[in-house]
């Protein structure tokens, strides 16, 4: 059990450079949607009728800025997110679980069970905030493949992503409904 808990403790110490990486990357990705919806507007100039379906069409560029401007400014559509759906702009600590949800959390007596949750709740924060990018990459491509079904499937990515990044409060929540 302990190399286990040892296992999944480095996996977690990975998370926070893996988080600074992804917001880099986000915002490289945003700076390079932006300039790349500038650049189709620009290519068409002022003929509209010029404006094609697909890759050049009004859709694609205004989504282009859009969400290009979403992902330069992740961690405030991040907080954004969390408000609409918790009513607080950060997620809860994952050390907090024993606090949110403590009748599901009393048969983790051991530390080292502690430390495993703990670990894993950090790993689900990552993979919730992945989740939320894809979601966002995913709106991204809907007005260039329309009656695909991107924009559910990104909307399910970001309301996903949301739960999975203040996992604490929601799993707080979802003892409260169970339990009472």
């Amino acid at each position: 059990m302990q190399g286990f808990a040892d296992f999944i403790q480095r996996v977690s110490d990975i998370v926070p450079p893996l988080q600074a990486l992804l917001v880099a990357f986000c915002f490289i990705a945003g700076t390079v949607l932006l300039i790349r919806g500038v650049l189709i507007a620009a290519q068409h100039g002022d003929t509209p009728s010029r404006f094609v379906s697909g890759s050049h069409s009004k859709g694609a560029v205004i989504a282009h800025w859009v969400i290009g401007a979403f992902l330069l400014g992740l961690p405030a559509v991040v907080g954004a997110s969390l408000e609409t759906l918790f009513m607080t702009s950060t997620a809860a600590q994952p050390t907090e679980i024993f606090a949110y949800a403590p009748e599901a959390m009393q048969s983790m007596t051991n530390d080292n069970a502690r430390s495993i949750v703990v670990a894993l709740l950090r790993i689900v924060q990552i993979i919730g905030l992945i989740g939320m990018i894809r979601g966002l990459f995913l709106l991204n491509a809907a007005p260039v493949h329309p009656g695909s079904g991107l924009v559910g499937k990104g909307a399910t990515h970001l309301i996903g992503g949301t739960l999975a990044i203040n996992i604490v409060v929601f799993v707080g929540m979802i003892e409260s409904l169970v339990v009472g």
